[in-house]
């Protein structure tokens, strides 16, 4: 079986940024040694929390699978809970959040994501020290987010408005239609990027 290799940036307690190469493969394995330091329990079983009355399940591969684009058949935004793990997908971000360490999976041309997730990532943890480093982590993502899909609305907002004001004084010819269809296509894929 050929093992695909995945380009990844790993944000450290302290907000470090490195990038990293690595497979599925040694995701699970990282992710399952979290998951036996914390609980006596084998990894294949699901954790019940007599609290909220729920169970936390295991990691599988499949989740990790979800995060991959080769893999992923579709983009829907999620944010999902496993046992020691936070899996974050939302394009363009997918991300593997645990106790001390971030995984972020890296979209091509995603420079400009990642100095926003840097600039979010140091003032999560390195200026919210009180906050537990899976949340601040959660939070720098969700900041990104709405940063990166903001300036795409940002870029759209105004051409939309021209459309519908000239939609609402019949001054649309029939030729433009195409057009606004467009726009609307385009502001539906930025709110289905919006994890729920």
């Amino acid at each position: 079986m050929i093992s695909i290799m995945l380009d990844v940036i790993r944000f450290d307690e302290k907000a470090v940024a490195s990038y990293e190469e690595t497979t599925l493969g040694n995701l699970m394995k990282l992710i399952q040694s979290y998951a036996l330091l914390t609980s006596p329990l084998k990894d294949s079983q699901p954790i019940f929390n007599p609290q909220s009355r729920t169970e936390i399940p295991p990691i599988h591969m499949r989740d990790l699978r979800k995060l991959d684009n080769v893999f992923s058949t579709s983009n829907e935004a999620s944010i999902t809970l496993r046992q020691q793990t936070i899996l974050v997908n939302a394009d363009p971000i997918r991300a593997i959040i645990m106790r001390d360490t971030c995984l972020v999976f890296l979209p091509d041309g995603a420079d400009s994501l990642i100095s926003l997730l840097k600039q979010s990532f140091k003032e999560y943890i390195m200026d919210n020290q009180p906050i537990a480093y899976e949340f601040g982590a959660l939070e720098a993502i969700l900041q990104t987010l709405c940063k990166f899909i903001g300036s795409d609305c940002e870029k759209l907002l105004p051409k939309a408005k021209i459309a519908v004001d000239r939609m609402a004084r019949d001054e649309l010819p029939i030729s433009d239609l195409e057009g606004f269809r467009i726009l609307k296509n385009a502001m539906h894929e930025l709110n289905t990027q919006a994890p729920l």
